[in-house]
């Protein structure tokens, strides 16, 4: 409802963790014909209620409690992928380098920047999900 709220259209995509996938294969509501869904009969479907789902254990953490009392939540962005770009920088540095002790080996490398970047900042939303995690006492 919040990207639908700022009129975003287009592929909506959430990125999640698999803990996150775990604790959606074991909701009774999603596996229960009863409740009218049954979606995960064939397990985790590529998109669930119009959202794709974008799998990855690179999503920060980031402390909404206090120095004192941390809590931590996991940040899953949601956004709309047409309002995205990717783009790498010109100007890639080729470089080579014979090793001292070696004549037969050859070491090859590229320096480059790459990004992305938001074209309508509005169809990008954070959600805080808390997964339990807990600071070490």
């Amino acid at each position: 409802n919040a990207l639908k709220a700022r009129y975003a259209t287009g592929t909506i995509c959430l990125g999640i963790t698999y803990k996150q996938v775990i604790d959606l294969m074991t909701n009774e509501k999603l596996q229960n014909i009863l409740y009218g869904h049954q979606v995960l009969k064939n397990g985790l479907p590529e998109s669930l209620m119009g959202v794709r789902l974008v799998i990855t254990d690179s999503l920060p953490l980031v402390n909404i409690g206090t120095s004192a009392a941390p809590k931590y939540v996991r940040v899953c962005p949601m956004w709309v992928a047409e309002d995205l770009i990717y783009g790498v920088w010109e100007n890639a540095r080729f470089h080579m380098k014979q090793p001292d002790p070696k004549i037969d080996t050859l070491w090859v490398g590229v320096t480059f920047g790459l990004g992305a970047s938001r074209t309508r900042e509005e169809t990008v939303v954070s959600i805080l999900c808390d997964e339990g995690f807990a600071p070490k006492q």
